[in-house]
């Protein structure tokens, strides 16, 4: 009996899932439709078709899950609301990809911006304890301190949990490795044991405890241990550093330190073979500033104790007399987060090159002006097309439209077009990141950019742009009479002028900024690549003598440079201790019979052979150079203007000391600027040591660079045939100093195009709708009698205010950031009137040029065709 009636299970599916007001009706339909069907075509097809019929009829409205059915027109309200967005971006196809596009590049670009910032900010937060670690500096500018300092910090301050030192080894490089395997690394550091706690370093192998407790005792990475021993644990095994007689035996293999730290260390030395290899008298000396000190205290409450008794430290460490001094010059000990290491300090002496928090500044501030532009031009695009269908607004009206009807439609359709241009902005990042990362060198890869946390602000910058863009228009127009809207087509002309002239102006402000920005950044860079640095470095190479090398050299110096001269190619040969930009060993320089009073202040030296002058261009302008047959038998010393200005006699002749050493100087040479020109020339005196310079120089003929370098190399192997070397030209060491400037002006350039580019769309666009606007009043014009110029001129005319209004704003803001980041540097370009001059006037010629295209168009135009197309 039953299977002659329509399943039971689908009746109770179909009495489950309606509404109980459709419920009867349903039923009914269906039982009259099978009562038919039997009789048509049988009962086992009747049922097939129940069950099929029943599934169509649960359809969203007949739920019985909704009250009303609200909730399904709304939804369906939002589907058709949608179609229409996308029916309107393809009817103003144009305007609408321009208006896309524009705000796809600015996201892309601030999304570039925000993660390089991101990047920045998170330096040294790997080491868990990297709240609690700051660096103890000797002073403002001077990032070392001496090797007594770190323990009598511990004994002093009882807030210091730990303390731990790092020292160069081997200068800024050395040549690690077995008789088999050898290479060169410029992160060689001694260290305390306590570095293994203090930054929780990670072992592979080998044991933590005492790891670096006894003498010649090395723990090095993991990479490092990979290129020598490969899959054999090095545990137990030897590495020589530099040819050293005495080897080194690895204690541990830790982990690579974290890439995004100040710290670089490949291997760490013992720091008891520190004192095995210095002499006593230095170790012990106050002035020495060789160690990173670091200390990690108990709490963060403990800072501000720490800070205060600093001074009083100081006097500890010293005496009262001197700390006294110290205070005239504001020399007393700083301590440094270590966070702030990466982006806060520049002090003479650094690790490596640091970053600048300013770099931070100008790209965030960079990233919000160019989302600002883009929003600008995208909210102001949007308006202008919605005020444009004022007309379709009323018939919305007549036809029984509400007023919130209409306005959720016009933020669902800026929604949308927000929507598509985020993506565009994310299909744009991901295209250009191989170019992003070998632009600024970093390793941003895709998965970054779509980590969830840059996809939700993406997704918020859509939301909120899309109310911004859609509100406006959408309260404004909708609360017009339909008289107003229908009849006369008015639009509420002076809200929406000063709405739109107001964002127009603020556009053009910001693009002017930075317009202006870029060319004085531009400038700045080419006065430091022009700047007399008072040495000439063009065609200098440099090589690092390592371990058995060195040696060989300075044995017979003078006979090697002299055989390597004989090479028509080789201008000319020296011996130094350090190369331009590498940190000098501060030193008390003094007269020998000054007055133990007077202070001379610390002075850079420079330990080098006699033909150091010669061959780096640094022009002698009082006494004579060194002689080699003369100076020999004892101490002599070149000094730089700045001591024999700042020195109370003349300088030539004077007998000079520094440590225990004393001699005559006898030349003054022309101020060198040894470090960037971020700081001021400091002092400079160079000793007569060859014996203590470690580093060749060649000055050569730069047609026959590479051969001449084999030639080098071979006379080089002829020293010592196992040696490795690795050649450089100053120049591009000089280059370092400014790295962190040159991968911000590049990427600064580049996005401040891009930022223009974005400008320019948006006016583009404005322009093309706001003639297209008065094209019916340049016909009436037309037929008036008013001419070609007349109607540009008066099309212009609006667009002329708003730049003007835009100059006043822009070019006092730029002023003062310019000049607030050109006092960053000791050596800077002053500010003229022409890098505001011709931007602003580039900003006006382009501007005019974009509004005179459209404008010649409309002009050219049929004016009985101007006066229908309204």
């Amino acid at each position: 009996m039953s299977k002659q009636n329509p399943p039971r299970w689908a009746i109770r599916l179909i009495k489950w899932y309606s509404h109980p007001d459709y419920v009867q009706e349903i039923m009914g339909d269906l039982e009259e439709m099978f009562t038919i069907w039997k009789q048509e075509k049988g009962t086992f097809r009747a049922r097939v078709f129940y069950v099929w019929n029943a599934i169509l009829f649960m359809r969203a409205y007949n739920s019985r899950l909704s009250n009303q059915s609200t909730k399904f027109n709304q939804l369906s309200m939002i589907k058709h609301s949608i179609k229409l967005s996308l029916r309107n971006i393809r009817k103003h196809k144009v305007y609408s990809l321009g208006n896309m596009l524009g705000l796809g590049i600015g996201i892309s670009i601030s999304l570039f911006i925000y993660i390089h910032i991101t990047h920045e900010l998170s330096f040294e937060k790997a080491y868990p304890k990297h709240e609690r670690i700051f660096r103890v500096s000797s002073s403002k500018d001077w990032a070392q301190s001496p090797p007594s300092f770190a323990g009598e910090l511990k004994n002093f301050f009882p807030e210091v949990e730990d303390v731990t030192r790092f020292a160069k080894y081997g200068g800024n490089a050395s040549v690690i490795g077995t008789n088999e395997k050898q290479f060169i690394s410029e992160a060689i550091f001694q260290a305390d044991q306590s570095v293994v706690e203090v930054f929780d370093l990670k072992f592979i192998e080998g044991l933590k405890k005492g790891s670096l407790d006894k003498p010649y005792t090395v723990l090095i990475t993991e990479s490092i241990a990979s290129k020598i021993f490969g899959d054999q644990n090095p545990v137990g095994e030897f590495v020589e550093i530099n040819e050293e007689k005495r080897k080194f035996e690895v204690t541990g293999v830790i982990a690579d330190l974290p890439e995004k730290s100040h710290l670089k260390a490949e291997a760490l030395v013992s720091m008891p073979t520190f004192y095995e290899q210095i002499p006593e008298d230095w170790t012990g000396s106050r002035g020495w500033m060789v160690m990173y000190t670091y200390a990690q205290l108990d709490d963060q409450q403990s800072v501000v104790k720490f800070r205060e008794r600093m001074p009083d430290f100081t006097v500890h460490y010293f005496n009262e007399e001197a700390a006294e001094e110290m205070a005239l010059n504001d020399q007393f000990f700083e301590i440094m987060p270590l966070t702030d290491i990466h982006l806060k300090s520049k002090r003479t002496g650094e690790m490596g090159p640091n970053s600048s928090i300013l770099y931070i500044y100008i790209f965030g501030t960079l990233a919000i002006f160019i989302i600002i532009i883009a929003s600008v031009n995208f909210i102001n695009i949007f308006t202008t097309l919605a005020f444009k269908r004022v007309k379709e607004i009323g018939l919305r009206k007549i036809v029984g439209a509400q007023r919130k009807q209409l306005i959720f439609q016009l933020l669902i359709e800026a929604s949308v077009t927000a929507v598509l241009a985020s993506a565009l902005g994310l299909a744009l990042c991901i295209a250009f990141l191989p170019y992003y990362n070998a632009l600024v060198d970093l390793t941003i890869t895709w998965t970054d950019l779509l980590a969830p946390a840059h996809v939700m602000l993406i997704a918020a910058l859509a939301i909120l742009l899309g109310l911004l863009s859609g509100m406006y228009p959408a309260l404004l127009v909708t609360r017009q009479k339909l008289a107003e809207l229908i009849v006369k087509n008015a639009n509420p002309k002076a809200s929406i002028s000063l709405f739109r002239k107001g964002l127009i102006v603020f556009q053009f402000a910001l693009s002017l900024f930075i317009l202006i920005s870029t060319v004085v950044v531009n400038r700045q860079m080419d006065f430091i690549k022009k700047k007399d640095l008072g040495f000439d470095a063009d065609q200098v190479v440099t090589l690092k003598t390592h371990g058995n090398l060195g040696r060989e050299i300075r044995k017979s110096h003078r006979s090697f440079v002299a055989s390597l001269k004989q090479n028509p190619n080789i201008r000319g040969v020296s011996l130094a201790s350090n190369v331009v930009g590498e940190p000098l060993s501060r030193e008390y320089f003094r007269p020998a019979d000054a007055d133990p009073e007077i202070d001379y202040g610390a002075t850079n030296m420079l330990w080098a052979d006699e033909g150091y002058l010669d061959v780096m261009g640094i022009e002698l302008v009082q006494g004579r150079n060194f002689r080699t047959k003369v100076d020999t038998s004892s101490v002599v010393f070149l000094v730089s203007e700045q001591i024999a200005k700042n020195w109370d006699r003349d300088a030539v002749g004077t007998i000079a000391q520094y440590r225990d050493e004393q001699g005559p100087i006898v030349g003054v040479f022309k101020n060198v600027n040894y470090y960037s020109l971020h700081s001021e020339v400091e002092p400079l005196a160079i000793c007569l040591k060859p014996s203590w310079a470690g580093n060749l120089l060649f000055k050569i003929d730069g047609e026959n660079a590479v051969e001449t370098m084999e030639y080098i190399e071979s006379r080089l192997k002829g020293k010592s045939p196992n040696a490795i070397t690795q050649f450089s030209f100053v120049n591009d060491k000089l280059q370092q100093l400014y790295a962190s400037e040159n991968d911000m002006f590049l990427v600064f350039k580049a996005f401040s195009v891009l930022a223009l580019i974005i400008s320019g769309l948006g006016l583009l666009g404005i322009a093309a709708i706001e003639v297209q606007r008065r094209t019916k009043e340049v016909g009436i014009r037309k037929v008036l009698g008013a001419s070609a110029s007349e109607i540009l001129l008066l099309l212009c005319k609006q667009f002329s205010l708003m730049l003007a209004i835009a100059i006043l704003i822009g070019v006092p803001a730029s002023y003062l950031s310019s000049k607030s980041w050109l006092a960053d540097y000791s050596y800077r370009i002053s500010l003229s009137a022409w890098e505001f001059a011709l931007p602003s006037l580039g900003l006006i010629v382009i501007s005019m040029l974009v509004v005179a295209l459209h404008s010649i168009k409309v002009m050219r135009s049929n004016p009985t065709e101007s006066l229908r197309s309204e």
